[in-house]
């Protein structure tokens, strides 16, 4: 099985980062370069081959530049430096906020994706807590709508039931609100 091919974060945010938007195109260029090169490394931001820090010329080299483009990178560094994105510990050349930038949640990582797929799916696997489900619902039966006095027909009581005449129009206890409040033929 072969390895996995390394990755970093890019930011899109920082195109309209004001520390990179006074850098040349081929500086931008480098610098996006130099973070992938820190995320080659894997070794949280610092520029090493295996245990030793690499120079610049090093540095260079691994990026494939030019003698044109390795002066952009002697020029590059001090700059970078100044505007704390580059960092030197000793004779170390590391990227500032390496860590918090490539941050990845445990949640994201393929052992939290395992953890919650498997809670998941306990969940699905597992009996309903009742036979009815959220949305079969008993319902009561809707109150047959009262009948008034100004519609369709003319409404007389007789025995505290109402009627109204069948040939003035439909008589309402034969209606029942639907689902939506409209009035449903029974």
């Amino acid at each position: 099985m072969t390895r996995p091919l390394p990755w970093t974060k890019l930011w899109g945010r920082d195109i309209h980062d004001p520390g990179l938007l006074d850098l040349t195109l081929a500086e931008r260029g480098i610098w996006w370069s130099l973070q992938a090169l820190a995320g080659e490394c894997d070794s949280d931001g610092a520029f090493l081959n295996g245990d030793h820090p690499m120079t610049l010329a090093q540095v260079g080299r691994s990026l494939h530049l030019d003698p044109e483009a390795q002066v952009v990178l002697e020029t590059l560094v001090p700059k970078m430096v100044e505007k704390n994105r580059l960092g030197w510990d000793a004779s170390t050349l590391s990227i500032v906020g390496w860590d918090e930038a490539q941050y990845i949640p445990w949640s994201y990582t393929p052992e939290g994706i395992r953890e919650r797929k498997e809670r998941s799916r306990q969940r699905q696997a597992a009996p309903p807590k009742s036979e009815k489900r959220k949305n079969q619902r008993e319902t009561p039966p809707h109150p047959t709508p009262p009948p008034r006095g100004r519609g369709r027909g003319r409404v007389e009581r007789s025995e505290n039931v109402l009627r109204r005449d069948p040939s003035k129009g439909a008589d309402p206890r034969d209606y029942t609100r639907g689902k939506y409040g409209h009035l449903v033929k029974y």
